[in-house]
């Protein structure tokens, strides 16, 4: 009994030995997926560098509001832009109602419509930087008769532009967006820019 005692021992060490060679090679690589910026839900889509350094997460509600000057060859005034939509993997889509008010803001038309504007879908992407956006959107465009109450003449849209977003949070914050829109409704084309400070929930 003694003599097979070392074999015995022997014996033992080789089925230790190959039951955790086997459970090692069985066991699945535990997956490792980054974590969202806020510290709670998992973030399904790449990280991208940032221009400010903080951390932004598109994901879910999207909604923004901005306002500020715009300025186009036959109209110039008080510029606006809302939407409201739904990002996922750093993209967002949103119905988008965008107008520039042309009469009555700095005391001349400028021989343009009263105001052109409309109702777009919308989609927006990173532009390297997950804090700096592209924007386009198409839809409804037109201009509106405010001679004699409000006369809408609708017509065919486009808007486009950028977005740089500051996150006081990863959700939301201020967003300075550099705008244009062509606007076409009665045979005639009307363009514009904008330089607009908003808001945003990302």
């Amino acid at each position: 009994m003694i003599t097979n005692r070392p074999r015995a021992l022997m014996l033992l060490g080789i089925l230790l030995s190959v039951s955790s060679t086997s459970a090692l090679f069985a066991e699945e690589p535990p997956s490792v997926t980054p974590s969202s910026p806020e510290g709670g839900s998992v973030r399904h889509y790449p990280v991208r560098p940032t221009i400010f350094g903080r951390p932004i997460r598109f994901q879910g509600f999207h909604f923004h509001v901005s306002f500020g000057p715009g300025l186009g060859p036959d109209v110039v005034g008080l510029y606006h832009a809302m939407e409201i939509g739904y990002s996922f993997s750093g993209y967002s889509i949103s119905l988008l109602h965008t107008f520039l008010q042309n009469k009555g803001v700095f005391g001349t038309t400028w021989g343009g419509p009263d105001e052109i504007g409309g109702f777009m879908l919308q989609v927006r992407g990173p532009l390297y930087f997950e804090d700096l956006s592209w924007k386009v959107a198409s839809g409804v465009g037109g201009t509106v008769d405010q001679s004699d109450g409000f006369h809408a003449n609708p017509g065919f849209g486009v808007h486009y532009g950028l977005d740089l977003h500051f996150p006081i949070w990863a959700r939301f914050g201020p967003t300075l967006s550099l705008d244009a829109m062509n606007v076409y409704s009665q045979g005639h084309h009307h363009f514009a820019t904008a330089l607009a400070l908003g808001f945003s929930v990302f």
